[in-house]
């Protein structure tokens, strides 16, 4: 039976019941309480609130931690006691104790939709429709091709460059990833010396590449590999000594054989590539038609042989291709490195560090001459582009090619300028899908497009639209891209989007478009 505490401390007075009509038994009746009593052992904390401190008799000072802030009748309406330190660090572990539980119960009801869902969605859709998706695709791509509205080609104003060639032998100018700027008239194939090593290097790096830092793979020297430094040595051959057993890593190689330009070392990575020098030889010749140097021929892999020809306009062509590894560029910089047994290595090119020149290969031989080709960064309008120059057959030697390097450099300068491709966008064209019977139009981005061009450039523009990107799609999708192509290379992309949505799909058509 439940009672209170009066105003007396010792005194205790049980709960006085009484029967009211209409019910099963007594209730409680309200107890007079002095005035200003905090009720029936309970005191609120704060007006409004539901939680209570129990144990205050009627008429009792209530504890000094809880101090009263307001009094509302005959109710006090009290302070809550602040929480110490070490209660609310508990509090707020429980918090993200309960945070992360959430988090984790969220992931796996994730990961469980996926595994069980989706997944077996997309696979037995891959495995009913990849073939019929593959053969669609080739039919398709007979049916319908991008055609253009615009002129195919885009010449620059101005008059053709003229450039001051060197008297004796031949020059190039190229400017990397956009193309040929001019070369000397005639363009003979002659003997390049160690420009050879260009490809050399271009090879490995696309059999074997590296990031910038990276150090590749560990070749061990043999005693074959001494015995030709040896022979290299004794006839005054460009050459990096190499001991019995010791292990040089792909980029050491590649230093050796672009700075000091090691003839022995071009024969180490050969063998090491290919397994042979003539295996290596002939991949060597394949890439150059790849690559559609069209005047270059190698017999070996460092350019000794007099057999080992090429023209200035695909050297300075290969060597733009070579300097966008930036593996290449953070070795061709520098005039010289520490290198294991001979302790240092030196670059041979005189032109180095001068006019902003950051590379890239040097040769000579008595039936070659001197043959530099060196590259530059230059700003054209709000872009930075490398310059490319090269010369060759130069009879006093490398000083000599380096001087006609710089001057061609600095005339290249005055040339470049910027240019703003007109095709920003405006209709550039349409296709026309096979399952449906309107045109599709196509306009470029509203972003320009911007190059370093000069005067008399000419640049043929394509559509190319692949046929699986086009079923489905809503308006202003991407669909494909304008081509920007110099001499047959393709400098720029410039997406294209189709101004119409293209409804419906082929009856055979298949949504495993990766593999159309």
């Amino acid at each position: 039976m439940s009672g209170s505490f009066d105003s007396d401390p010792g005194g205790y007075r049980p709960a006085q019941r009484r029967s009211v009509p209409g019910t099963k038994g007594p209730v409680r009746k309200d107890v007079a309480r002095p005035a200003g009593a905090v009720p029936r052992d309970v005191v609120r904390v704060a007006a409004g609130s539901d939680r209570v401190v129990r144990g205050v008799r009627y008429g009792q000072k209530p504890p000094a931690s809880l101090k009263p802030k307001a009094v509302s009748g005959d109710r006090s309406v009290l302070a809550r006691p602040p929480l110490s330190p070490k209660r609310l660090a508990e509090i707020e572990r429980r918090r993200a104790l309960r945070r992360k539980k959430i988090r984790r119960n969220r992931i796996m009801a994730g990961s469980v939709l996926f595994i069980f869902i989706f997944l077996p969605a997309y696979l037995t859709s891959a495995v009913v429709g990849s073939s019929g998706s593959i053969k669609y695709h080739k039919v398709f791509a007979k049916a319908s091709g991008a055609r253009l509205t615009v002129r195919n080609l885009l010449v620059v104003k101005g008059a053709p460059s003229r450039f001051v060639w060197p008297k004796t032998g031949e020059g190039a100018v190229y400017v990397m990833g956009e193309g040929l700027v001019s070369s000397s008239p005639v363009q003979k194939t002659v003997p390049i010396a160690s420009l050879t090593k260009m490809m050399t290097a271009y090879i490995v790096l696309k059999d074997h590449p590296l990031r910038p830092n990276e150090s590749g793979p560990a070749v061990r020297i043999n005693q074959a590999d001494v015995a030709e430094y040896i022979y290299d040595d004794q006839n005054d051959l460009s050459n990096v000594k190499v001991v019995n057993g010791e292990l040089l890593t792909e980029r050491q190689l590649l230093e050796a054989l672009l700075i000091p330009s090691g003839d022995n070392i071009a024969d180490v990575l050969a063998k090491w590539d290919a397994g042979s020098i003539p295996a290596f030889v002939a991949k060597m010749n394949a890439e150059a038609r790849v690559l559609g140097l069209t005047g270059t021929h190698y017999v070996d892999t460092n350019g000794v042989n007099r057999g080992s020809e090429s023209t200035a306009a695909d050297q300075v062509k290969l060597a733009s291709i070579l300097m966008a590894n930036q593996a290449v560029r953070s070795i061709v910089r520098n005039a010289s490195l520490p290198f294991p047994v001979v302790g240092t290595i030196t670059n041979y090119n005189p032109a180095l560090g001068r006019d902003g020149i950051i590379g890239v290969k040097s040769g000579f031989t008595g039936h070659a001459g001197g043959c530099l080709v060196t590259a530059a960064y230059t700003k054209v309008g709000t872009q930075n582009v490398l310059v490319v120059t090269g010369v060759t057959g130069q009879p006093n030697g490398l000083y000599q090619a380096a001087a006609a390097d710089e001057q061609l450099l600095g005339q290249a300068k005055k040339v470049l300028v910027p240019y703003v491709i007109p095709e920003k966008n405006r209709l550039v064209g349409y296709v026309l899908p096979k399952w449906i019977t309107s045109r599709v139009l196509l306009r470029t981005s509203r972003h320009p497009v911007k190059i370093a061009a000069w005067p008399h450039m000419r640049i043929n523009l394509s559509l190319s639209v692949p046929n699986f990107a086009l079923p489905g799609r809503h308006k202003f999708s991407t669909v494909g891209y304008l081509n920007l192509a110099v001499a047959g290379n393709v400098i720029k992309r410039v997406p294209v989007i189709n101004l119409s949505p293209i409804a419906g799909l082929p009856v055979d058509y298949k949504f495993i478009t990766a593999k159309g």
